[in-house]
């Protein structure tokens, strides 16, 4: 797999800004992409229909289909938690972190996941680099029922270990926008604010870009696991979990990676 293509941008947005009811996880694609985008929506969800309906227990919650209203406005994904903006030369897909819409959330993801994990036919954006090809899972019946894997490029690791020696130390905690949007994700998908759970979203960073992103669970986390070699001549090494058994477990560390991602880009 050409995993260096250039397909996407992961992004956070939070809520605390004043234009967005609830934190999004995001999607940025080139335009020229669309129609190849459209076609792969189209076969992946009909193909999916089965483990849809055993996912949710209902036959009637079916994938929205990025098609624009009589209004103009463009919505998407399970139970409609997605939508699309235009952004110039791309377009962005937005899945809204909604209260008690954790499992349309998480399975609007994996199939965003899906549809993007392949390179395309044409490239758009030669000179950027594919800072994660993401991969999820979604069941409710088994350990890890709620998995996040994927390639993850070492020009992010290597930022991970610039900021921890910038620092000045071998092992920090994990960086606070990122603490701040998993945090964030757990108190929109949790009406009361459980102080306690709060508590326990975070991580460290190691000097060498090693890094864990934890969250409320059993020994729950996201990481480029210490025992990895960052020197990968592909460039780029494996993102791996453990124990990711619920939607808003994954959603948290999905933020949480995103908000990386966004801060390696900007920065």
């Amino acid at each position: 797999m050409n995993r260096e293509q250039h397909r996407y941008d992961l992004s956070f947005a939070s809520s605390y800004d004043a234009l967005r009811t609830f934190p999004e996880i995001t999607f940025t694609v080139h335009k020229g992409h669309l129609p190849e985008i459209f076609e792969r929506l189209a076969q992946i969800t009909k193909c999916d229909a089965g483990n849809e309906n055993q996912y949710f227990n209902d036959p009637e919650t079916h994938f929205t289909l990025p098609f624009p209203d009589l209004f103009g406005n463009i919505e998407f994904g399970y139970d409609n938690c997605g939508y699309c903006s235009d952004e110039g030369d791309s377009i962005k897909f937005h899945v809204e972190i909604i209260p008690n819409k954790h499992w349309p959330c998480s399975l609007t993801i994996h199939i965003l996941c899906r549809t993007l994990s392949v390179p395309f036919e044409e490239s758009f954006s030669e000179n950027k680099t594919q800072q994660l090809v993401l991969d999820t899972v979604n069941k409710h019946s088994s350990f890890d029922g709620h998995a996040v894997c994927g390639d993850l490029s070492t020009s992010v690791t290597d930022w991970l270990g610039r900021y921890a020696t910038d620092i000045g130390s071998s092992q920090i905690r994990m960086h606070p926008d990122v603490v701040t949007s998993m945090n964030e994700v757990y108190l929109s998908l949790n009406h009361e604010d459980s102080d306690s759970w709060v508590r326990e979203c975070g991580g460290s960073i190691r000097d060498t870009g090693h890094f864990t992103l934890s969250c409320p669970g059993n020994s729950c986390d996201l990481s480029v696991y210490p025992d990895q070699r960052l020197d990968s001549i592909l460039g780029y090494v494996n993102l791996e979990c453990h124990n990711l058994d619920t939607a808003v477990q994954q959603l948290m560390l999905l933020a949480g990676i995103a908000k990386i991602c966004d801060l390696v880009r900007t920065t």
